[in-house]
């Protein structure tokens, strides 16, 4: 198997590089485009974006997940991909997402050129209790049974999450729904970048493999708001959210379809009954920890992301 990625000049597709998990896996891959010999390709839905990476050294496709033409084309010459389901669009139901992701897998094994593919996916994802876990497990078998060499990377909630709650953050709430003994391991999408980037440039190893990518510490609401106190030298209180309140931020002030927001609940009620655990896989792939939530709050902050 290992002889299938012993390419010379590889060619790695970062599949919808626009923002979030894919941004950082591209921004993450530019970082080693050198070290490994890599061409990084982004994948966009338009060229809004495309001279910014072009200016950064990636190489710009355009495709459209619904359109399995683009994508056969977008692939040619790609070696390796990053894949997860896009963000859904208004109007989208559960299950349309991962059926254009399953899209692009489809239009993999048409490629020759392709030879691995690593899938971002949510933890437990076999469980097939909450609907993010029934949504990707059902886009993880559909890559099982491809044929294709592949690996999984199941993801945490992302830091990033709290940057909707910028304008109670600035009143010196934090709004979850965790109630008193809910917990979980926020992660920041830049390590989900950094161990996405590494299995990529090297998957051999990686070849079958299912890992979870957590944060480095399980925390409570109010574990999260003295955490966030710290980074930001301002006090901040946790406040216990209820459901319409997280409907208000997520659908009317994010954008995320109904449905989407009653996922994100579904994932905070489990947290409450059960306290989600750290995961290793982050260190045992890349050989180092995972970055502490009051350290990636100040990286935000910085990047202007989070305005408090």
């Amino acid at each position: 198997m290992a002889s299938l990625y012993n390419i010379p000049n590889s060619t790695v597709l970062v599949c919808g590089a626009s923002s979030g998990t894919g941004c950082a896996v591209a921004e993450a891959l530019l970082t080693k485009k050198r070290q490994y010999n890599l061409t990084i390709k982004v994948g966009l839905r338009s060229r809004a974006k495309a001279s910014e990476w072009e200016r950064r050294g990636a190489e710009v496709v355009i495709f459209d997940f619904a359109d399995k033409p683009s994508i056969v084309q977008a692939l040619q010459g790609v070696d390796r991909l990053w894949l997860t389901a896009p963000n859904p669009a208004a109007g989208e139901l559960p299950f349309e997402r991962v059926r254009l992701a399953m899209n692009v897998i489809d239009a993999a094994r048409l490629v020759e050129s392709v030879k691995f593919v690593l899938l971002g996916s949510v933890p437990a994802a076999e469980q097939q209790q909450a609907l993010f876990q029934k949504e990707f497990y059902f886009l993880e078998e559909h890559l099982k049974q491809s044929g294709l060499s592949y690996a999984i990377l199941r993801m945490a909630i992302f830091v990033e999450n709290l940057l909707a709650a910028q304008d109670a953050l600035r009143q010196g709430q934090l709004p979850l729904p965790l109630g008193i003994r809910g917990a979980y391991c926020p992660v920041a999408q830049s390590d989900i970048g950094e161990m996405a980037s590494t299995i990529l440039a090297n998957p051999a190893p990686h070849h079958g493999s299912v890992y979870t990518i957590t944060g480095p510490t399980t925390l409570s609401g109010n574990q999260m708001a003295q955490e966030i106190s710290t980074a930001l030298g301002k006090q901040v209180r946790y406040v216990d959210a209820p459901s319409k309140a997280v409907y208000d931020l997520f659908e009317r002030q994010v954008g995320m379809p109904h449905w989407q927001v009653g996922g994100l609940l579904e994932l905070y009620d489990n947290f409450q009954q059960k306290p989600q655990l750290v995961s290793n896989d982050f260190q045992l792939v890349t050989g180092h920890a995972q970055t502490p939530l009051p350290h990636r709050i100040m990286q935000l902050r910085h990047a202007g992301m989070l305005r408090v």
